[in-house]
């Protein structure tokens, strides 16, 4: 076999372990309120945090540097802060079919919708904006802590 081959085999099989062993949460976040809201990634001992305007929406990955079996967001809205938690696994179930990416394997993300309830809906596994968020499936709607 060609060295070059052999090579490219191993890297692939590498890249695909490594993701298949990640546990990684990505979402679509829609802000579905009417003023913008500061979303900040606390899995990371330096939060990262983007602004998410209101009727738009997002990608956010939930990687991390502390180990943690929740997934965990702050959301400041209006000038209160509060903190959001999740079990991590088993999220797979409720991944979205319309926002997904391909590289090496479909990776595709959970769509939520934050409401002026100032609750996390489930989106479906649709399109955002839902219109119907009557159907939660269980850890959702997810509650400030």
């Amino acid at each position: 076999m060609n060295v070059r081959l052999i090579r490219l085999l191993w890297l692939l099989s590498c890249a695909w372990l490594l993701q298949s062993c990640s546990v990684l949460i990505s979402l679509t976040f829609y802000n579905n309120g009417k003023s913008s809201v500061d979303v900040c990634n606390v899995n990371l001992k330096v939060p990262e945090c983007v602004t998410v305007e209101p009727n738009s929406m997002l990608d956010l990955t939930l990687a991390g540097d502390i180990k943690s079996d929740f997934g965990r967001l702050s959301i400041r809205d209006s000038g209160s802060t509060h903190l959001y938690e999740f079990l991590v696994q088993p999220h797979y179930q409720y991944s979205s079919d319309v926002y997904c990416s391909r590289f090496l394997i479909q990776n595709c993300n959970i769509a939520v919708q934050y409401q002026p309830d100032g609750l996390i809906y489930w989106g479906g596994k649709g399109s955002l904006p839902s219109v119907s968020l009557l159907e939660q499936p269980k850890g959702f709607p997810i509650a400030p802590k």
